[in-house]
């Protein structure tokens, strides 16, 4: 049987204030949107996460923002293969422990899903960062957030992303949807 979930890698996150952007989200707005996430870049590059666990633990523990904490993200097996194929050489997208097909083990501690996307680094936009969960969250649509501001199933963040992509203010932009688990 096929992994349901493949591991992209981690990423540092801290909770933010939710404001406007979602004011459900009482413990803060975890994203692992470079703009939203709270926590400074681990590189240069937008796409902060990493490859290797032990460094995301040294950077988690070297992070000067209260609350930072590691985060395993993970793809759908069939949104993996859409970015293997539509962004093969992307600039700053990290795709080799996707490429590897490395099976995501964690079952437990996931935080929530969150649709991210972008046109020159994969993590350039969450669904936050427009207006997405005011249309999406109010009738006659059915999307709730929890209290992190996160989705809580991959069949939601499925139609989500789908929204997403029809949308014309982000032609040419590619968007799936993470699994956030706590490490």
């Amino acid at each position: 049987m096929k992994a349901e979930h493949l591991r992209l890698g981690w990423c540092l996150v801290a909770p933010t204030p939710a404001d406007d952007l979602a004011p459900s989200a009482t413990q803060g707005l975890w994203s692992v949107a470079a703009d939203l996430n709270g926590v400074q870049p681990g590189s240069e590059e937008w796409d902060q996460w990493y490859l290797d666990l032990n460094a995301a633990r040294q950077a988690c523990a070297a992070s000067p923002v209260p609350g930072t904490v590691v985060v395993e993200l993970a793809v759908d097996a069939r949104d993996a293969a859409r970015l293997l194929h539509e962004a093969p050489h992307a600039n700053g997208w990290r795709l080799d422990l996707l490429r590897e097909q490395i099976p995501s083990p964690s079952t437990s501690g996931i935080l929530g899903h969150e649709p991210v996307g972008g046109q020159d680094y994969l993590l350039e936009h969450s669904w936050h960062c427009f207006s997405y969960p005011d249309e999406l969250t109010a009738p006659p649509h059915t999307v709730t957030v929890n209290e992190r501001g996160l989705l809580a199933s991959h069949a939601v963040s499925e139609r989500v992303v789908t929204h997403c992509q029809a949308d014309r203010r982000l032609h040419g932009e590619l968007w799936v949807g993470l699994r956030l688990c706590l490490v």
